[in-house]
């Protein structure tokens, strides 16, 4: 007489059962998605974007403040907080830049044939909703003797 085991059996109807659901979760899934990948990646692209543009106006007002400083001749950290405290630009998307030069956290160096404007630990942040990006960098600028920007490290 041949008996057949049948321990299998119950294992096998499980891993049928588990299938089942996992195929019903998965379809469930399709069915309520929103297609909200084009929103997100706009979101994404709009915050990219405006961080560089921040990040770009600080260069250029920096840029400018730096050349108006040297051509006011004289001690040009000093003419830098000045034009600064002129403007009075508080924006909070430019981050700390303009409270650093009206703090005088920056150096503003004569090294013989120019001027080196130094500004470190500088950041910018934007937001979008919930999401939010800081990026923080240095803002190096080389003059020559009339102000003109020779190399702009970014």
């Amino acid at each position: 007489m041949r008996i057949n085991s049948k321990r299998g059996d119950v294992p096998l109807a499980l891993l049928v059962i588990i299938a089942l659901v996992f195929a019903v979760a998965a379809l469930f899934a399709f069915a309520s998605y929103g297609g909200k990948f084009q929103t997100n990646s706009e979101d994404f692209s709009k915050l990219t974007f405006d961080l560089r543009m921040y990040e770009d106006y600080i260069f250029k007002s920096a840029e400018i403040i730096g050349r108006e400083a040297i051509v006011q001749g004289g001690d040009v950290e000093k003419n830098m907080q000045k034009i600064e405290a002129e403007r009075m630009l508080r924006i909070k998307e430019f981050g700390n830049f303009f409270g650093k030069i009206r703090t005088g956290e920056f150096e503003f160096n004569d090294n013989g044939d120019g001027y080196m404007l130094n500004v470190n630990d500088v950041f910018v942040i934007v937001q979008n909703g919930d999401n939010s990006i800081k990026r923080n960098f240095d803002v190096k600028i080389e003059f020559d003797k009339d102000g003109k920007a020779r190399n702009i490290y970014k």
